[in-house]
C-alpha cells in the first residue's frame, strides 16, 4: 500500500509503503523527517532504500538492499529508491555500446550502474534479453520493442 499524500517528486524518487521494514541491511541512521530521507539516501553511496520511523523525533534508517521486506506495525515508512527513474519505451541509442549483457529489462539498470563508463542502456529481447550498455545518453531514435534507461 502506498503512503497517502505522496507528491509527484517523491513518486519519481521511490516507491513508498506504510508499516513495512527491511530486515537488516543497515548502513546507518540519520536524524530527520521522512520527507528528508530520500535526499539523504540519494546522496549516500550504496543506499538503495530507507525506513523512516518516529524514533528520537524522526530517524532515517539507510539500507544497502531493497529487501527482504517484512511487515511492521510501528508506523514505519519503507521507501525503495528508483535506481533508474528515466525510461523510454520504444526508443534506442544507436552505437556507443560498451558491451551487451544477457538479462531482462529490470536488471539492466544494475548492470549499467556497475560500470563506471555506463550512462544509459538499451534493452531488447535479442537472444532472450540483452542489456546494451551505452557510453552516452543520446540521441534517442524510435525503435519498437527496445527500452532505453538513463542513469
Amino acid at each position: 500500500m502506498y503512503a497517502q499524500g505522496v507528491t509527484s517528486a517523491y513518486r519519481e524518487c521511490m516507491d513508498r509503503f506504510i508499516n513495512q521494514d527491511i530486515e537488516g541491511q543497515d548502513m546507518g541512521a540519520v536524524g530527520g523527517q521522512e520527507y528528508q530521507c530520500c535526499g539523504i539516501c540519494q546522496n549516500t553511496n550504496g543506499c538503495k532504500a530507507y525506513v523512516w520511523g518516529n524514533w528520537n523525533g524522526g530517524t532515517c534508517f539507510l539500507k544497502s538492499a531493497r529487501g527482504p521486506i517484512k511487515s511492521s506495525s510501528s508506523g514505519t515508512i519503507l521507501a525503495l529508491m528508483n535506481l533508474c527513474p528515466t525510461k523510454y519505451p520504444d526508443y534506442d541509442i544507436p552505437g556507443n555500446d560498451l558491451g551487451g549483457v544477457s538479462g531482462q529489462a529490470d536488471q539492466c539498470c544494475e548492470f549499467c550502474k556497475s560500470n563506471s563508463a555506463c550512462k544509459a542502456y538499451a534493452w531488447s529481447n535479442w537472444n532472450g534479453g540483452t542489456c546494451w550498455l551505452k557510453s552516452v545518453i543520446g540521441p534517442l531514435v524510435s525503435n519498437t520493442g527496445v527500452t532505453v534507461g538513463i542513469l
